[in-house]
């Protein structure tokens, strides 16, 4: 493999917190990467200050400024400003395993691959994070396909600079522009799943953040149902079927069989995050700007 032709991708709002141990495991990789480029989104702490701080380790570190608060429109300036033939990307709040660069763009290397994409693995803090990855990874198992995977998390992924130059991200989207691209992508481009390639994500949650997360993307959601409704992209898509009458109409009793189930902490973990999931799709379909 010739990690020449490999870029990084990170971007990062207010990371302050986690950015330098990201920063630390990009910087340590076996094979190093052509170039590391970290874009700062607007953010107000710290964070481009400690990242200057690490070119005295890596020398072909770049660190760029996008205003619009957005990861589509971030990660659209990190593209831009990329130089190589495979771009990898992770969040600033991830820590990346020795071999991760070499691992996650083998297949395109290799093997003629277009996408890749890794697992994770939570930093377990408290009850919350242990819910919410869980969920996530059963919800995975009903996504994977062989070798390939029908979603796309840009926290742990790589792609050919060619496809993800021409096609971008929706620079509109505050949050799940990586879904939003799959389901663009869907039907042309597999996503080859490396489940062995997983990086750490700092995320824990607390019953406020949980809320705040699931309503944003609830909301962003919507917005992606909005722009592709009625296209062939969205038949059979998981993430779709809450929108509809039927889910809103059987939530209350689906709770319900939830506490009997897994009882009642793992119960209102469950009732925060769908009501506020649906919540956020209530409130943008209030909305009468129409989506762009």
């Amino acid at each position: 493999m010739k990690s020449r032709l490999v870029s990084v991708i990170i971007c990062a709002r207010n990371s302050e917190e986690t950015i330098g141990a990201c920063l630390d495991s990009l910087t340590r990789q076996t094979y190093s990467p052509y170039e590391i480029i970290v874009v700062d989104n607007a953010s107000t702490d710290a964070t481009a200050s400690i990242v200057a701080g690490y070119k005295t380790r890596f020398e072909r570190l770049l660190c760029i400024r996008e205003e619009k608060v957005a990861r589509g429109a971030a990660r659209n300036a990190g593209i831009r400003a990329a130089r190589g033939t495979v771009i990898a990307m992770t969040d600033s709040d991830c820590i990346v395993p020795r071999n991760w660069l070499m691992k996650i763009t083998r297949p395109i290397l290799e093997e003629n691959e277009a996408v890749v994409m890794g697992s994770q693995k939570e930093v377990i803090r408290n009850s919350w994070s242990v819910y919410e990855d869980t969920t996530n990874s059963n919800f995975w198992k009903y996504l994977i396909k062989g070798k390939y995977i029908l979603i796309l998390d840009t926290k742990n992924c790589a792609i050919d600079s060619d496809l993800i130059k021409a096609e971008t991200f929706d620079a509109g989207l505050g949050t799940l522009e990586d879904y939003e691209l799959f389901l663009r992508l869907k039907g042309r481009i597999k996503i080859r799943f490396a489940p062995e390639v997983a990086v750490k994500h700092n995320h824990p949650f607390s019953p406020l953040s949980l809320w705040a997360h699931s309503f944003e993307r609830g909301f962003w959601t919507r917005c992606i149902y909005e722009k592709h409704k009625g296209r062939k992209e969205l038949e059979g898509e998981l993430m779709m079927e809450s929108m509809s009458a039927r889910s809103f109409l059987s939530f209350p009793r689906n709770i319900l069989s939830e506490f009997f189930r897994v009882g009642f902490s793992r119960g209102i973990f469950t009732l925060l995050r769908e009501a506020a999931w649906r919540m956020g799709i209530i409130y943008r379909a209030m909305s009468r700007r129409k989506y762009q």
